[in-house]
């Protein structure tokens, strides 16, 4: 099948795969032309913000470093590792990559930080922001991987920053 498109100053062909010799579903061309547009569209952040999202309600093991358990640096370096960036295991190590971004500049796929949740010093806490001040982490072994809002009190007044890894 393919599909003429005029323009005013340009013209395109698009020409879809078959699927067995027939003509693909609606619902096969969607995921195509989805698949198309993840590849093609999709920053790396935004890749890796939705690749972190897979991950959900995994389970919080203290030293976890995934696929299957998480500790909050243990999940962010997993994820980022997947896309081939190596940030180091613990939140300080992870504070050292990368440029330092402020709250407001925040972009999927940036690594946030926090400092003093359960320590006097340091880095004490990360996660993956994804968006819309959302940010996806390894909370504690009761939630397990969740989203939380980074306005949220608590984390807002721990925020220190993020680290982009990845342009």
């Amino acid at each position: 099948m393919a599909k003429s498109c005029g323009y005013a100053t340009t013209s395109c062909e698009y020409k879809f795969p078959k699927n067995d010799e027939e003509e693909l579903t609606r619902a096969e061309m969607a995921k195509w032309i989805y698949s198309f547009a993840y590849v093609n569209l999709l920053t790396e952040g935004e890749k890796i913000a939705e690749k972190a999202l897979e991950y959900l309600g995994s389970n919080y093991v203290w030293g976890g470093t995934g696929p299957h358990s998480f500790d909050c640096s243990g999940f962010t370096y997993y994820i980022m590792g997947l896309f081939g960036h190596s940030i180091g295991r613990d939140c300080d190590a992870q504070y050292l990559n990368g440029e330092r971004i402020e709250y407001e500049d925040l972009r999927p796929g940036d690594i946030v930080l926090f400092a003093r949740t359960y320590a006097s010093s340091g880095m004490t806490h990360a996660g993956l922001y994804i968006g819309n001040s959302y940010f996806i982490h390894a909370a504690n072994s009761r939630s397990g991987v969740i989203i939380t809002n980074l306005n949220d009190e608590y984390y807002y007044s721990h925020f220190v920053c993020g680290r982009r890894i990845v342009n």
